[in-house]
């Protein structure tokens, strides 16, 4: 234990791996191999395990900032691409409505064009946009679900 103490940082990190890796090689809990060098090395021993100890929970802290990080970064990232996927699906639907409405009627009025655009509901403009394809007076379908034309 002396020449445990008069070993530099490094040093002890390699005996402290070595005593870890016996340990679980023999099956040995890890407290109870700490509480034995404890009993063999006195003062000395306890406190090169209590540094030890602060050191390994440090690193076991470290390592579980960084896993909140990195488990984080990915749910963010999940939720951001599947955010992006929902919007440019909206999106799409918006402007297959306004395109059907343009080919019905010559054009889209512009109070119209707006309502389409600012509408969230997709399943709403994906039922639109089939009505209209449909519909032999496309005004009635519009109106039908509850967008108004005229600008009164």
């Amino acid at each position: 234990m002396e020449v445990v103490g008069k070993l530099g940082e490094r040093e002890r990190w390699y005996v402290e791996l070595f005593l870890l890796i016996v340990s679980k090689e023999k099956g040995l809990d890890e407290e109870e191999v700490l509480i034995k060098l404890k009993e063999v090395g006195g003062e000395r021993v306890e406190f090169e395990l209590k540094t030890y100890s602060e050191r390994k929970y440090e690193l076991g802290l470290q390592q579980g900032i960084e896993q909140g990080i990195q488990q984080g970064l990915k749910q963010g990232l999940q939720q951001g691409l599947k955010q992006g996927l929902q919007q440019g699906l909206l999106k799409d639907a918006q402007e297959m409505v306004l395109e059907v409405v343009e080919v019905k009627l010559g054009e889209v009025p512009k109070r119209l064009a707006e309502q389409i655009k600012a509408e969230t509901n997709r399943e709403k403009l994906k039922r639109l946009h089939r009505e209209l394809i449909l519909a032999s007076n496309p005004l009635e379908v519009i109106q039908q679900f509850g967008y108004k034309v005229n600008e009164t």
